[in-house]
């Protein structure tokens, strides 16, 4: 126990059990008041004991899930313990800069931990949406969303193949192929889930395009050149497009369909594991570099463009979630049972084709900003000889 102390540091320790405990009194509070705040029942009214069954009981409807998550979090744990940074240093100035990051990050040897550990918890997801979770298509990461993930994985992948200056480190990245061999995996699993998007929704070529052109004017410099470069930005800036389009289909889904479909156990583990994957990213961002060790810029201000991708993804991902647990907390009255839309049907529309048509109205101002020649501008980011 002494040497575990030592290794972590009392400072480190007590940071920990600060976060412990303030974790503990924000989810008692949010117990209480959250079902007066969004049900309008009274404070209190919902019970320790019913909180607890309510958990047995999603539990047990997502058995696979949890057993998946607790499979992920198993094996970064033993990863962590091993202790291997899968790194051979050799220079002496890189020798000193690691060190410094075991001082910083001592628990997680690094904060590309952190990434990795989101990289697994993305390509379980998508393997179950895949797998389990078609829900016809009821899906909120179906749609446009699966559409800007499957165009931000493929950016990554190419660039993972074009340079190694992003490639993650840690004892989790097992010499940075972890987090390649998961944005691999997911592309399958994601190109299945938008296919039918690709097909009903062209408008999103607009809105990658608009991502392309933003993507060209910040974007760092680690690679060798820059049409590698702009796609680690390109990346970003599509996951949070995947965000409100997630944001989009939720609020689509909650107007076209029934209760039972809109609260499922399975949409109930994505909208609690979306925001939970992504605040991993978005920490990750706010703290891993210091204004005095920061990567070089090649050219606009990343910084801020990756800080405010990563806090919009998951304030969008936050207000999905929200949705779902005012649904959980809300009235069970009989007209919630059946379908509400906010626009008028169109005779013979099926539930499907009205999703799409709300989508497809979000995103129609977003691609019309997008022009042309940015459209054209990702076979060139994309094709771009290194």
């Amino acid at each position: 126990m002494a040497s575990i102390i030592a290794a972590v540091g009392y400072s480190n320790i007590g940071s920990i059990t600060q976060a412990v405990v303030g974790s503990a009194v924000v989810g008692g509070v949010l117990a209480y008041e959250l079902p007066h705040k969004v049900a309008g029942m009274d404070a209190g009214q919902v019970t320790m004991r019913a909180y607890v069954k309510g958990g047995v009981n999603v539990v047990c409807r997502c058995l696979p899930e949890v057993l998946g998550v607790v499979t992920i979090l198993t094996m970064s744990v033993l990863l962590r313990v091993r202790g291997d940074s899968g790194l051979a240093l050799v220079d002496p100035v890189e020798i000193q800069s690691w060190n410094k990051i075991l001082q910083e990050w001592p628990i997680l040897m690094g904060a590309d931990t952190l990434l990795n550990l989101q990289c697994m918890l993305r390509l379980l997801l998508l393997m179950f949406l895949g797998i389990r979770a078609d829900q016809k298509g009821r899906s909120p990461l179906s749609g446009v969303a699966s559409v800007f993930l499957l165009g931000s994985m493929l950016a990554r992948s190419t660039l993972s193949t074009r340079s190694l200056g992003y490639r993650l480190e840690g004892p989790l990245s097992l010499g940075g192929d972890l987090g390649v061999a998961c944005e691999a995996a997911m592309i399958p699993f994601l190109a299945a889930v938008s296919m039918k998007a690709l097909k009903r929704l062209p408008v999103v070529a607009g809105a990658i395009g608009l991502a392309v052109a933003y993507s060209r004017v910040h974007y760092f410099r680690l690679a060798e050149n820059t049409a590698d470069d702009t796609l680690f930005t390109l990346a970003h800036i599509l996951e949070l497009f995947a965000a409100l389009a997630y944001l989009l289909r939720t609020i689509s889904i909650y107007c076209t369909s029934t209760k039972e479909n809109r609260s499922s156990a399975f949409v109930g583990f994505m909208h609690f594991l979306m925001p939970a994957q992504q605040a991993l990213a978005a920490y990750y961002w706010l703290t891993a570099f210091t204004p005095d060790s920061q990567l070089p810029i090649g050219n606009g201000k990343p910084w801020c463009l990756l800080i405010w991708t990563n806090l919009l993804a998951l304030g969008a991902l936050l207000c999905s979630l929200a949705l779902y647990v005012g649904e959980c907390f809300g009235s069970t009255s009989t007209h919630q049972d059946e379908a509400v839309a906010i626009v008028e049907s169109v005779p013979g529309e099926t539930e499907m084709d009205q999703l799409d048509h709300y989508e497809r109205a979000a995103f129609a101002p977003l691609a019309a900003g997008a022009s042309d020649t940015s459209v054209a501008g990702l076979s060139d980011v994309i094709l771009a000889a290194p």
